[in-house]
């Protein structure tokens, strides 16, 4: 395991009048998650600042009266060193030891701007401590002519920012062509520790050359007999007939309209009839009440005609009675009447009561023949009601059988008729497109090999070309292992060829964002593992900012699947201690990890734990 290179342990932004803020990070697996806003990206630009940027920190409102920024940094052999820089400033103040005894250290300040020829500046300092020697060179374009390699180039593999992490260019390449030259030869140098140096214009220019194609075929090679596996995993002939297929297909989807439009019909006279039936209903239910009121108001008829008969009847046995006291007033009665003058038995008229009884009882007969005939006529409603009501349900339950029994099960035989055919001719267009493709990798090979026959026979492979050669292949087989533990799929395979990594056949670009970002992530962390465990040069930590986050909610085929995020979880928490890993992320990791990392989680709640990066509770902080 290699000791260069060295590990972040502690970030601190400092100003007048205001209080440090600071973050600390550990060996291996470090992860700060939290919502949007709370400081993720100002520590990646803080750290990236360090490292030699000219960009600044973006300036937030939380960040007001902050000047300079602190970086402590220990390096794998225990040394230990702060690195302080202002805003604004292009150079950078480097102290031994860490931060809280800079006042007691002596002071070494770095020029930001690279120079090969010095070493007094930031890059030759981090350069030193990653485990490269300075200068180092690298060819900048075809002529051979080189330059020598900065600090700066090596962003591109260890502090990767949330828009990098899911660029479409190859995780080695800017996408700038006029940069190409000088990114390969980086990456070169790099995976084998071979700078050019001793590579002169023109010099050796058959021998570059015929190993490049010879790399190339190489190259070529695996990609056909993997694409000729992937075929014969299709099992398919290419005498399947595509055209029908599509025939089959547009039948079926005919069809498969018919019975949509049928069911949408058949839901829309079902909807219809359900809204009417408990219209009906309701109306029926208040028919049914009125019929009540009107019945109890009969009734009410019924006793008052009962009581104006027998008042009648009454009256006529009253006067057939013989009183000699009067029931008035009780005073003797001679010759039929009272001889009282006041006594109202005097003004009782018998005969006008009879006549007002029965005026009354003629006028509630006419109320109450109406009234029977509105009770009859409301019962011929409801009766009615309930009729339209039974029919209507009759027809409701018909619809729904014939939905429910005969249309909707038709309507999933087609679709999954329809489904598989369309698989089929998926299939058939994949099987097409993988013949085509191997036609052309072979025409490709076959250019090349007819290339190596024009070259002179006495030209043969340096032998750093093969040690290149070699590095790349072990590289890819160090990416390769990595994808397969984050089940990015079945057996993950990775070639690199020309700058551009295939996976699975497929260029980095032709991946959806969220599967770019797994690429780029699996990339950056097979470099530090490959170049750890190999005793190559590297600075022996990275940065990723949200290499998860590159979906939010609704799931597309850009997303990636909760088996990728929980294996690239389970295994970056694996990490060797002599590495680090950063990841500034809004997804959590489980429980199980959170205990075995350094985790931060800024909450963005001022009630519960640390808010933010400006922001965090004594007591709370992880």
């Amino acid at each position: 395991m290699s000791k260069s290179g060295f590990y972040i342990h502690k970030l601190i932004v400092t100003g007048d009048n205001v209080e440090n803020v600071s973050i600390e990070f550990k060996k291996g697996l470090n992860i700060i998650s939290g919502p949007s806003d709370t400081g993720k990206s100002y520590i990646f630009e803080c750290i990236n600042y360090m490292l030699g940027s000219s960009n600044e920190p973006k300036k937030i409102k939380e960040s007001e009266g902050y000047s300079s920024v602190l970086l402590e940094i220990i390096l794998y052999n225990g040394e230990i060193y702060t690195l302080k820089r202002s805003f604004g400033q292009d150079n950078v103040e480097v102290y031994p030891g860490l931060s809280h005894t800079v006042s007691q250290g002596s002071l070494n300040i770095l020029d930001i701007k690279h120079n090969k020829d010095r070493t007094d500046n930031l890059s030759a300092f981090l350069l030193n401590k990653s485990g490269y020697k300075h200068p180092s060179y690298v060819r900048k374009n075809k002529k051979g002519e080189t330059r020598t390699l900065s600090f700066r180039d090596l962003p591109i593999y260890i502090t990767i920012s949330e828009d990098k992490i899911i660029k479409v260019d190859s995780p080695v390449l800017s996408g700038q062509f006029t940069k190409s030259s000088v990114e390969k030869s980086i990456f070169k140098l790099i995976i084998s520790g071979l700078d050019d140096s001793g590579d002169k214009s023109g010099q050796d220019e058959n021998t570059s050359s015929t190993t490049k194609l010879v790399g190339q075929k190489e190259l070529l090679d695996k990609l056909i007999e993997q694409e000729e596996a992937e075929l014969v995993a299709l099992a398919l002939t290419d005498s399947t007939s595509e055209s029908i297929l599509e025939n089959q297909m547009k039948e079926i989807e005919v069809k498969l309209e018919q019975v949509s439009q049928e069911i949408e019909q058949q839901t829309k006279d079902r909807r219809i009839l359900w809204n009417k039936i408990e219209e009906d209903k309701s109306k029926s239910i208040a028919v049914l009440e009125l019929i009540k009121r009107f019945k109890l108001l009969k009734e009410h008829y019924d006793s008052d005609l009962r009581r104006l008969k027998f008042v009648i009847e009454g009256n006529y046995y009253f006067s057939q009675l013989n009183f000699a006291i009067c029931p008035y007033c009780s005073q003797r009665i001679e010759n039929g009447n009272c001889n009282v003058n006041n006594c109202g038995a005097n003004h009782h008229n018998n005969d006008d009561l009879v006549i007002s009884a029965e005026a009354e009882m003629n006028k509630i007969k006419l109320q109450l023949l109406d009234l029977e005939s509105t009770i009859e006529q409301s019962e011929v409603e409801y009766n009615e009601l309930v009729n339209v009501i039974n029919e209507n349900q009759r027809k409701y339950n018909e619809i729904s059988e014939r939905i429910n029994q005969i249309l909707e099960p038709q309507e999933l035989n087609l679709q999954s008729l329809l489904n598989s055919y369309i698989r089929e001719r998926d299939s058939l267009t994949k099987y097409n497109l993988m013949l085509s493709k191997i036609a052309d990798l072979n025409d490709k090979k076959t250019a090349i090999e007819d290339k190596l026959k024009k070259k002179p026979k006495t030209i043969t492979t340096s032998e750093d070309n093969g040690v290149v050669l070699s590095s790349y292949n072990e590289f890819c087989t160090y990416m390769s292992r990595t994808l397969k533990r984050w089940k990015f799929s079945k057996n993950p395979n990775v070639i690199y060829m020309d700058g551009v990594f295939y996976v699975d056949s497929k260029s980095t670009k032709d991946y959806g964002k969220g599967y770019r970002a797994i690429i780029y992530s699996a990339f950056a962390i097979s470099m530090l593992e490959f170049c750890r465990e190999n005793n190559k040069p590297h600075p022996g930590f990275i940065v990723l900012d949200s290499p998860l986050t590159t979906y939010k909610g609704k799931k597309s085929e850009e997303d990636v699947n909760e088996d990728i995020q929980s294996a690239f979880f389970n295994d970056v928490a694996l990490l060797h201690k002599d590495m680090q890993i950063i990841i500034l992320e809004n997804k959590e990791p489980s429980n199980d990890i959170k205990e075995k990392i350094n985790y931060v989680q800024f909450t963005k709640d001022s009630n519960d734990g640390r808010y933010g990066f400006f922001y965090e509770i004594e007591g709370n902080e992880k």
